[in-house]
């Protein structure tokens, strides 16, 4: 007997290929249809859950939630409970690919994903105020401050390092959301400036050479480094040892972000 298949989104192929590995998850949605049971929240819930332990950051947490949450609602849970029961198959669709675009008009922005992340920002003080300062390196260059914000955002994003707490579809949806960011019109909204659409920025593999936007984007990654290895310090499942090679890894990171910014006040830091 062959099964019918419909097409569907990346979304939904990626909340399936969670679910694939998660076999406890897959029985109770099975004895939840049985029991005429609302199996979408029990997925939404567990995906929620799984979020949870990363959106604790004051700062940037609530932006990430809310582009989960918003691609989230793409997911085609009836099609999820059907392929997760083996009775309709799925398979991914080709007009599926654009859709943050599909009411973004109506709330003023070019798409729905810069409307949520702008807001979000807007909505803390303290990341706004991180912004700000980070827009002194653009020089009122929407290219250049595009590709820092773009950079800014993927180097904080959550679950950059799989593990088991960290399940791969928190990252790669949130990727698919911060793909769909138009960085160029979030740059203007930054600055404070009127946005006049530009060409995409392409990606980063085929942007050319900016020295100052690389340069921030070094920083910003050494930067970071300094702040998830001196998270690690603070774990109760590390060792002592364990804990002071990442204590001593988080000081070296924090001195050479010292040392690049001295260098970067000397005008030191391109090659000749």
């Amino acid at each position: 007997m062959s099964i019918i298949g419909f097409s569907t989104n990346a979304e939904t192929l990626l909340v399936l290929a969670w679910l694939a590995v998660q076999a406890p998850l897959r029985e109770e949605l099975i004895q939840n249809h049985a029991q005429h049971r609302d199996n979408e929240r029990l997925i939404r819930s567990r995906l929620l859950s799984a979020l949870y332990p990363f959106v604790r950051d004051t700062v940037y947490g609530p932006a990430y939630q809310r582009l989960f949450e918003h691609r989230l609602g793409q997911v085609e849970f009836t099609y999820v409970d059907w392929a997760m029961r083996g009775y309709k198959a799925v398979y991914l669709g080709d007009n599926f690919t654009k859709t943050s675009q599909e009411g973004a008009g109506e709330i003023g922005y070019s798409t729905e994903e810069t409307a949520l992340l702008w807001e979000a920002i807007t909505q803390n003080e303290r990341l706004y105020a991180r912004l700000i300062r980070l827009s002194r390196a653009w020089d009122s260059d929407l290219r250049r401050g595009a590709r820092i914000l773009r950079a800014h955002f993927t180097l904080r994003m959550p679950l950059l390092m799989r593990t088991r707490e960290c399940p791969f579809i928190i990252q790669e949806i949130l990727r698919i959301s911060l793909e769909r960011v138009n960085w160029l019109e979030l740059a203007a909204l930054v600055l404070g400036v009127a946005y006049t659409p530009l060409p995409p920025l392409p990606g980063e593999e085929e942007e050319g050479e900016d020295l100052q936007a690389l340069f921030a984007i070094l920083t910003e990654a050494i930067w970071q480094g300094y702040v998830d290895f001196g998270a690690y310090c603070q774990q109760p499942w590390c060792s002592e040892d364990v804990q002071t090679l990442c204590l001593d890894l988080a000081d070296h990171c924090h001195r050479i972000y010292q040392e690049l910014r001295k260098l970067e006040e000397t005008g030191r830091i391109y090659a000749e």
